[in-house]
Parts: C-alpha cells; structure tokens; sequence
C-alpha cells in the first residue's frame, strides 16, 4: 500500500518534467501565445463543391508561411503558396491569431486561419475555413490545415 503514494509523486515528478520542457523549445517566446518567427511549411487541403456533371475532387495549397514582427498583438505573415497574396497581417483577437489569405487562381477563396501556439512540439495548431471570391461561388470544403516550423529566423544584426 505505501508504494501507491510514491509512484504517484514519482508520476507527478515525471509530468512536470515534461511540462517544463513543452514550454522551453528553442526559439519560442516565453509568453505562451507569440509564435516563433521563421519559415513555416504549409499546408491546406480543401474540397470545391463540383458542378452537377461532374464529383468534387481534394485540392491542397502548398507552399510556406514566413512569420516576423512578431509579438503579443499580431505579426506580419509572408506567403509562399502559390495563388495566395503575398503579404499579410495576423491579428490576435484573444484567442488566436486571425490570418486571411485569398486565393486567386483556379478555384478562388478566401480562407481564414485561426493560428495558436502548440508549445513543445514546433508548430502552430491550425483552423481553417473557406469562402468563395466572386466570381466563384461553388462551396468550398476545408479538409485539414497545417503549419509546422521548418527553419528559426535569422538572428537580427
């Protein structure tokens, strides 16, 4: 009966070890919300409603996600991701960071990212939704988001 109590603290020894290190990766901000700046690998799969002669097929955007300026209240998101716009500006609206970005070739949207940390593991949780940009207007379906840190940014000089 008296090893129950020692392999619950030992247990719980163990858990805050790994809590301290989910908290400590490289490069992140001490804060729990700011993400890391850097280039991040991208990556959106998504579903246009199909025309009725024809059946809806999955898509995905791909491409990189460079974060800089960043800190508390937002930060500028350079895309690489071919049709999107280049340049945009995140905003944390209190419980994520809120990101647009349209695309405007083939299948045309705008899709809004909702972006949180995930500390210890080097990537940022990613929602997604899709709404069409005229003068498309078939639905468009997102199938999963991802967005996962690849390279730190260079040291600032």
């Amino acid at each position: 009966m008296t090893i129950r109590p020692l392999m619950l603290l030992i247990l719980a020894a163990a858990l805050a070890a790994c809590d301290t290190f989910a908290t400590t990766v490289e490069g992140w901000p001490e804060d729990g919300v700011t993400p890391a700046t850097g280039t991040y690998q991208y990556e959106l799969r998504w579903r246009r409603e199909a025309l009725p002669d024809s059946t809806a097929a999955d898509s995905a955007s791909l491409g990189s996600l460079v974060i800089s300026n960043a800190g508390t209240g937002g930060f500028t998101a350079e895309w690489g991701v071919s049709g999107y716009g280049t340049t945009e500006e995140a905003l944390w609206d209190g419980t994520a960071y809120v990101l647009s970005a349209t695309r405007s070739i083939g299948a045309r949207f705008t899709v809004t990212h909702r972006l949180h940390r995930q500390d210890g593991v080097g990537s940022l949780t990613c929602e997604a939704a899709a709404t069409p940009t005229p003068p498309d207007t078939r639905t468009i379906t997102v199938l999963g988001c991802r967005v996962i840190r690849i390279r730190a940014a260079p040291p600032e000089s």
